[in-house]
């Protein structure tokens, strides 16, 4: 698998918030925040593969059955209770790997592990080694999956609040931490990456560009691209899209590029092209923006213009139908002699 795909060892404890039911108040202010969960070791707790430094690399064929062990590690003086779990891997909105929340349906990793929910006590300053399995299905459909065993640590209570209504809130915080899985079940690999309508959007001087893309294949992909103006008037400039970690099968995301200082006015074309381990994108799309005030004044000239040609075609057409008449009628104008 390519090693991009796992990225850096990473040192950030994340956290899930949650907001609590208040058992004693009346109202309740609900909120769910999805969170990601990464191996770290910050110095309280960490956890990781047993043969491994960083995440679980794993290659199986169906029908497989893998025996794992992670080790989880407490640096502190008292026992530490989590809550431990297997669940899917996902990519964010944005590009990133994250680790699906518990209540999460599974589809792949999640489902395939028989290791269910259970909580273990990691004894003071000492580790503890979590054996874990997962069956790979005898008709898993060939390509990448990812997963994750999650180390959760007990609600910590925040104070209650109230809000901008008057409503009570209290925030609890759950901290997670997890270890990457990363399987490949063997067979053929397809790399397919689609992209949708390249759109922009101008605020002031900044132009967004934004492209959908797909990944409809069975890898993994990291794709990375950049953006072309072309412009009679204008930029004519290239930019690249905001970085992102992977998009694994079956994701959807939207690459986002920007143009910091935009000309006065626009007219031309911009394209994309994104690379990855699938063939090359191209999208592109026109670009045009001009003021409103110019399109105003445009207008307004072409409106005073036309004024004028309709008042010349209708002199022109009366002009026309007095000589026809003066011709039917065979008017003869008196002539001004001269007497002597």
């Amino acid at each position: 698998m390519n090693p991009h795909a796992y990225g850096p060892k990473s040192t950030r404890r994340t956290a899930m918030a949650l907001a609590a039911a208040l058992m004693l108040l009346p109202a309740v202010f609900s909120v769910a925040f999805a969170s990601k969960a990464q191996a770290v070791d910050n110095g309280t707790l960490g956890i990781h593969p047993a043969t491994e430094s960083d995440f679980f690399h794993l290659s199986a064929a169906p029908g497989d059955v893998l025996n794992e062990t992670a080790i989880i590690n407490n640096y502190t003086s008292a026992p530490v209770s989590l809550l431990s779990y297997v669940v899917d891997g996902l990519t964010t909105p944005q590009g990133a790997f994250a680790l699906a929340n518990q209540d999460s349906i599974p589809t792949s990793v999640g489902l395939w592990s028989p290791y269910k929910a259970q909580t273990i006590v990691v004894p003071a300053e000492s580790e503890l080694a979590v054996p874990f399995s997962i069956r790979i299905p005898a008709d898993a459909t060939p390509g990448d999956y990812s997963g994750g065993l999650i180390i959760q640590e007990p609600l910590e209570s925040g104070a209650v609040t109230n809000a901008p209504d008057g409503t009570p809130v209290r925030m609890d915080i759950i901290h997670r931490q997890g270890v990457r899985i990363y399987l490949t079940v063997s067979g053929a690999r397809t790399a397919m990456l689609q992209a949708g309508g390249l759109s922009w959007s101008q605020s002031g001087d900044s132009v967004q560009i934004t492209l959908p893309i797909s990944n409809t294949g069975n890898t993994t992909l990291h794709p990375q691209g950049d953006v072309t103006f072309s412009s009679i008037l204008g930029v004519n400039e290239k930019i690249e899209f905001q970085s992102i970690e992977s998009v694994t099968p079956g994701s959807s995301i939207d690459l986002h590029a920007t143009l910091s200082d935009a000309a006065f006015i626009q007219l031309g074309q911009v394209t994309a092209q994104v690379s990855s381990e699938a063939p090359t994108l191209t999208a592109a799309s026109s670009f045009v923006n001009i003021p409103w005030w110019i399109l105003a004044g445009i207008l307004a000239i072409a409106i005073a213009m036309a004024l004028l040609l309709s008042r010349a075609i209708r002199f022109t057409a009366k002009a026309r139908a007095a000589i026809r008449r003066i011709e039917k009628e065979d008017i003869v104008l008196p002539l001004r002699g001269r007497h002597g």
